[in-house]
């Protein structure tokens, strides 16, 4: 029903059904105006009525040639809307000036040459001036008509122009900020993290502590993915459009290898519908976003309570229909040993909350926050209907 309103719709909107509608309109109304009191048959004025009534619809494909068929009907018939809507034709369709004058002056000719009598001008004058401004009136207002138009589709041309500027030079003001984010990442973050990475490879070599040497490689490792994953970004930020390099996906099927190396005591339950084949699908959007969540929820509780079991459930919500993710830091067992943050020396903007919610909120999601004695809680929903539609 809601399929077929839609075509309805676009048929009465489109212009041929408006051209029908209006050409019948106007038949109606010559008809109702020219044939009121004639009497049919093969008389004169009938036959030049039915030809004006003709030259009604004609006027879509020549509008000369409905000129020539209608407007006799002006000098030896009753019927004028007619001839007069042909002629409003001719002013809007015929661009040569030529053309115009020439018919409009055959029109008027023709027009008052049943009346024309030598003997007769001063009583005729005033339907002589009648038949030139109607004649001349009707092209006139066509003309006018067209020449609206042409205004109109010049000024929409224009304004299609200037935002088409605009779009030009904030692309290009965002390709050139992207392009000064990409040069401060790579020569700040990117060199201080290669660093990191030196540095704990020349102590796993160096050092005779087998905890130490374990340590230094795990740094080692996290500071190599580091890197690669901020080439993938610096990829995108100095593309074109910031579209066109290998996006950074992750999936849902790569969380356990991500708890597993953030959180030796952690736990993961993902709901099967949700992983590759498990029927539900998940937008690759969703996916990177979820995997993001996790990621985000593990370095906070190992910043603010280090060596604290997190569990991480991702689960499909009904109602709203949607991918549900919750991180709880169970910071009971952290026990009186647990390194707090300042411990450690690690330090943060302060901006991954706030970052986490916008990759949420872009998506339609929320983000909700809760802490108590026992446990830390980061719940997120994702609704997945906008994405990939109910299932």
């Amino acid at each position: 029903m809601v399929a077929g309103g839609r075509a309805l719709r676009g048929l009465v909107r489109s212009r041929l059904a408006r051209a029908v509608a209006v050409d019948a309109v106007l038949l109606l109304a010559c008809w109702a105006q020219g044939f009121t009191n004639q009497t049919a048959g093969w008389n004169r004025p009938f036959v030049l009525s039915v030809l004006a009534l003709v030259a009604v619809p004609l006027r879509r494909w020549s509008p000369e040639a409905a000129v020539v068929l209608g407007v006799p009907a002006l000098g030896w018939a009753q019927s004028t809307l007619a001839p007069l809507v042909v002629l409003f034709t001719l002013g809007e369709r015929q661009r040569r000036a030529w053309v115009v004058a020439l018919l409009v002056v055959a029109s008027y000719v023709i027009t008052v040459w049943p009346q024309w009598d030598p003997g007769m001008l001063a009583a005729n004058t005033s339907a002589f001036l009648t038949a030139g401004v109607s004649v001349a009136g009707a092209v006139g207002l066509g003309a006018l008509r067209r020449s609206l138009g042409v205004e109109r589709r010049q000024r929409r041309e224009l304004e299609e122009a200037r935002a088409a500027e605009r779009a030009a030079a904030a692309a290009s003001a965002r390709a050139e900020e992207r392009a000064h984010l990409a040069r401060e990442m790579h020569d700040v973050v990117a060199h201080h993290v290669s660093l990191i990475a030196v540095q704990a490879s020349a102590l796993q070599v160096s050092t005779r502590e087998d905890s130490t040497r374990a340590a230094a490689a795990t740094v080692r490792e996290l500071a190599s993915k580091a890197i690669g994953e901020l080439r993938a970004v610096l990829g995108v930020l100095r593309s074109s459009d910031g579209a066109s390099a290998v996006p950074l996906a992750h999936g849902l099927d790569e969380l356990p290898r991500l708890v597993r190396e953030a959180n030796a005591a952690g736990r993961l339950g993902v709901d099967p519908r949700l992983l590759p084949g498990g029927g539900v699908p998940v937008p690759d959007a969703v996916q990177g976003t979820v995997y993001r969540i996790v990621q985000e929820g593990l370095t906070n509780a190992r910043k603010h309570a280090p060596g604290a079991p997190v569990s991480v459930t991702v689960s499909l919500a009904e109602e709203p229909r949607g991918v549900r993710v919750e991180v709880v830091t169970h910071l009971r067992t952290t026990g009186a040993g647990a390194a707090p943050r300042t411990a450690l020396g690690v330090g943060g903007a302060g901006l991954g909350l706030v970052g986490l919610r916008e990759r949420a909120e872009s998506l339609g999601g929320t983000v909700a926050v809760e802490q108590d004695d026992d446990e830390h809680h980061l719940r997120v929903l994702l609704p997945l209907q906008d994405a990939a539609g109910p299932s």
